[in-house]
């Protein structure tokens, strides 16, 4: 059975890619691609609807964001995906 395929919001995370190589053997071939990153909304739209009017307005909603440091503490792992949790934990 295939999943359906989607798009997400995503802040990536390079320097994070490094902290993560030993556990990219877990999660299916395909996800490897992906870089290391905080999600910010999953899912989001079918991938044909993001176009550029899409990424335009995305790019004038978080033009005015400011950088956020972010600590990551832990590693864990689901069946096809490897995630490193932030410290420290809360909700909002």
């Amino acid at each position: 059975m295939s999943r359906r395929r989607t798009a997400g919001l995503v802040v990536p995370l390079k320097a994070a890619r490094p902290l993560v190589e030993r556990w990219l053997y877990r999660i299916p071939e395909l996800s490897r691609d992906v870089p290391p990153h905080v999600t910010v909304l999953w899912p989001f739209l079918e991938p044909d609807a993001v176009d550029h009017a899409v990424e335009r307005h995305l790019e004038s909603l978080f033009a005015g964001a400011a950088a956020f440091d972010v600590s990551l503490g832990a590693v864990g792992h689901f069946p096809d995906a490897v995630f490193l949790s932030p410290e420290p934990r809360r909700r909002s």
